[in-house]
């Protein structure tokens, strides 16, 4: 990509600056290829460098690497992600979310699951982990307000995830 359109000028430079370097190359080959390069505005170089710099932080480490699209998620399972994100403070089935999304339950459950590489059930007890800064309950707080607050259904689930998380019961996690 170029920022300006190309020119003689510039392509001498380039050329120069390439031999400099101790780069071989066909000079025909590399001017048919320069002024083919695509010029872009600068607005949108900068958008670019952006979604690079922005994008590794959004991928999530504990998610399979997927390589049969590339990256490329379903639309369904990003309109999922997105409701599941808009909506975590309330109560969220399986349910709920598949008729957001105009799917059966059954189906989604299936994409879902081969989309992200977790059931949507370790998909929403991961939430609250990663969309509160600090996931463990105060002690001025009652574990029971901080597992609410996070967007678990019952103190069970929330004390069955977080023993799975952090290896032992919020209770015993709080005292020590």
């Amino acid at each position: 990509m170029l920022l300006h359109h190309p020119s003689e000028r510039r392509f001498r430079l380039c050329a120069g600056q390439l031999r400099k370097l101790g780069a071989v190359f066909d000079e025909g080959l590399l001017r048919k290829a320069y002024f083919a390069t695509r010029v872009i505005p600068r607005k949108q170089y900068d958008c670019i460098l952006r979604l690079l710099i922005v994008l590794p932080s959004t991928v999530e480490p504990h998610e399979p690497t997927r390589s049969p699209r590339l990256w490329a998620e379903l639309p369904v399972v990003t309109l999922a992600r997105t409701f599941i994100k808009e909506h975590h403070t309330e109560e969220l089935s399986l349910t709920v979310v598949a008729r957001a999304v105009h799917m059966s339950p059954f189906y989604f459950c299936k994409v879902f699951r081969r989309e992200t590489g977790l059931t949507f059930t370790d998909y929403l007890a991961r939430m609250p982990r990663r969309e509160r800064e600090d996931p463990t309950p105060r002690p001025a707080h009652v574990h029971r307000e901080a597992a609410f607050a996070c967007g678990f259904q019952s103190l069970s689930q929330f004390n069955r995830v977080f023993r799975r998380f952090a290896g032992q019961a919020p209770s015993a996690f709080r005292m020590r």
